[in-house]
């Protein structure tokens, strides 16, 4: 039996990468998306079956996908657990979750694909989100995912295209993830303050 409780190594996410582009090399999520995927189910309020999100990892709600073979679909099954189990025990020590953001060739960091990703989690339960949405104090913690999320063309947030915030807004996922996590379990208003801080010091020494 595998251990579910192990993280992913280097090849084995290089596998589950695979997965996903081979199921659907169109519409499935990239690894990086899959990731702030996962991020954003963990930290919601409400559970979210893995019935009813692991379609939207190739594709969406409606689209099927069938495995070649029962080991295949037990082999990405565990892939994807091992790898949400990763993600939930290291934000329930209390520690911000290293996100996983890709580089182009080029060595630019985007984190595009993984902000889309959140959202998208987001959105599957966004009745449950809109607490923190509608938060004049605390909705500034999604501000670094909505700004990725954007680019020159379709702007979700107002004032100039500032690659600056973007950097910052990177820089800052890791404690955001830990924060919203935060946010929807115990009081703790004290340490949101402070990674509501640090987002704004990160910003400022750009």
């Amino acid at each position: 039996m595998p251990n579910l409780s192990q993280p992913l190594t280097d090849s084995e996410l290089e596998r589950l990468e695979d997965f996903l582009h081979d199921m659907n090399p169109e519409e499935a999520m990239s690894l990086e998306e899959m990731d702030g995927f996962l991020c954003s189910l963990i930290c919601s309020p409400e559970l979210v079956p893995v019935s009813e999100y692991l379609p939207h990892l190739w594709g969406g709600e409606h689209n099927e996908f069938s495995f070649k073979s029962r080991g295949e679909a037990q082999e990405f099954l565990n892939l994807v657990m091992r790898h949400w189990n990763t993600i939930a025990a290291t934000l329930l020590r209390e520690e911000p979750y290293p996100v996983l953001v890709g580089e182009f060739e080029d060595g630019s960091v985007s984190g595009q694909e993984w902000a889309l990703g959140f959202l998208q989690g987001v959105h599957l339960r966004e009745k449950s989100w809109q607490p923190l949405l509608d938060d004049e104090q605390f909705g500034v913690l999604l501000f670094p995912v909505m700004l990725l999320a954007e680019d020159e063309e379709h702007r979700l947030t107002s004032g100039p295209f500032l690659q600056e915030e973007r950097d910052a807004a990177l820089d800052a996922l890791a404690t955001t993830v830990l924060s919203i996590y935060r946010y929807f379990r115990t009081d703790v208003k004290p340490q949101r303050k402070v990674a509501k801080k640090q987002y704004a010091s990160k910003k400022g020494t750009r």
